[in-house]
């Protein structure tokens, strides 16, 4: 004898429903995190290449750093990416943070055009010659070469910094530029990877960076910060 086949019922279908969206909501946040700390991953590799090549690039240098961008805001110009690109082996790639950020990313040495950005990392401001970006008062430019700096392992190198919403790059990365781009950006949770001097990669959030002497990371003393 034939028997028909039992089908599910609607409170079956509707308890199949319900169970399924309950795992979609536990599993969906973890899995975002998996993503965005295997990006966080990745933006420290490509730091930790852009680092190297700083490093290589001051070694060549005398110790020198490179110039954050030229006098009078001429975009196509020599700056610090273009300086330290040919130790990257030519890869641009290296200067963006693969975190999805506001505005689309080129990198090319030339005039750019409003809403570009041309890399997601900036070089310490504090650690640049003052003849070549006078941007403010001169004590703010004090450091010119590696061996000048107090302590290397606390002292940052390169971190991330917003992506900007003007025709220019991000040239210097300190805080109070009346810019957007150029101040130090969390792509990163709460936070971001700061290479410092000696080498090493840190994450670290913005407030610990911030927190009432963020110039002691710097290890400057421009004008009214001499304590």
């Amino acid at each position: 004898m034939y028997r028909s086949k039992k089908g599910f019922t609607l409170i079956e279908l509707l308890v199949v429903i319900a169970i399924i969206a309950i795992l979609a909501a536990i599993l969906f946040p973890i899995f975002a995190a998996v993503r965005a700390k295997a990006r966080q991953s990745q933006c420290a590799s490509n730091m930790n290449q852009v680092a190297k090549a700083l490093l290589a690039y001051i070694g060549d240098w005398n110790q020198a750093f490179p110039i954050p961008c030229n006098a009078a805001f001429e975009w196509d110009r020599e700056n610090w990416r273009i300086a330290v690109l040919p130790y990257c082996g030519g890869d641009y790639n290296v200067m963006r943070c693969p975190q999805p950020t506001k505005y689309p990313f080129i990198f090319r040495q030339g005039t750019l055009e409003p809403g570009k950005e041309v890399g997601h990392y900036g070089l310490n401001a504090f650690l640049t010659h003052q003849r070549h970006c006078p941007l403010g008062p001169a004590q703010w430019f004090t450091i010119s070469y590696m061996d000048e700096i107090q302590d290397p392992a606390r002292t940052f190198m390169v971190t991330e910094n917003k992506d900007g919403d003007w025709s220019g790059e991000p040239y210097h990365t300190y805080p109070g530029d009346s810019g957007d781009a150029g101040h130090w950006a969390a792509y990163h949770g709460k936070g971001s990877n700061f290479v410092f001097c000696d080498g090493h990669i840190r994450w670290m959030t913005l407030e610990a960076m911030e927190a009432g002497n963020f110039y002691y990371w710097w290890k400057v003393k421009p004008s009214g910060y001499d304590k």
